[in-house]
């Protein structure tokens, strides 16, 4: 507990299941038994079930980033979302089950660069969609015990972005979710 409001903490989260994370593809077909993905092309999607954050009401998000592998040598064009949802449904291999998640004119942030690329290990960071964490909290989409989906749809309508994700065993490092909070409690 802080007596001054002033604590600031990160809430580390992996995906924790098969069937936690997955990927669509432009015909809407979905893989949750995959364990890379290379996204090369606009309207794929990668989605990541993140279990309960304990983040209590009134917290400040002051940033919220997915850890990846990459197993390519770029980092990706993508649009980062959030399930708009306080307990949503697992991922199942339903045909669009990742984008229909999504509503149209949804807050997104973009994520085109590869500033956050270390060659060295092949791991790299999202664009901060904290505002996106906050807005969920802020509105009670977000409660102390529900799951976090993060969805993200590939935008490379250059063609010039060609980036290979690894989900899981096939790197030996999982999806991390960091999210730093300054809030009232810990």
């Amino acid at each position: 507990m802080c007596n001054t409001g002033a604590c600031r903490w990160t809430v580390r989260r992996d995906v924790a299941q098969d069937g936690d994370d997955g990927a669509q593809f432009t015909d809407g077909s979905v893989n949750l038994d995959t364990n890379n993905e290379e996204l090369t092309q606009d309207d794929q999607w990668v989605a990541f079930r993140f279990g309960a954050l304990g983040i209590p009401p009134g917290s400040s998000i002051q940033s919220a980033v997915v850890r990846l592998q990459n197993i390519g040598d770029r980092a990706p064009a993508l649009d980062i979302f959030l399930e708009d949802s306080a307990y949503p449904a697992v991922f199942a291999a339903n045909s669009s089950n990742f984008s229909r998640r999504v509503i149209p004119g949804q807050p997104s942030v973009r994520w085109a660069s590869d500033n956050d690329l270390d060659t060295t290990s092949g791991r790299f960071v999202t664009a901060d969609f904290g505002s996106l964490v906050q807005g969920a909290l802020d509105s009670r989409t977000l409660q102390l015990d529900s799951p976090l989906h993060v969805l993200m749809q590939c935008s490379n309508s250059t063609g010039d972005t060609d980036i290979d994700v690894s989900f899981r065993e096939d790197a030996g490092a999982d999806p991390e979710l960091l999210i730093t909070v300054r809030g009232p409690t810990q």
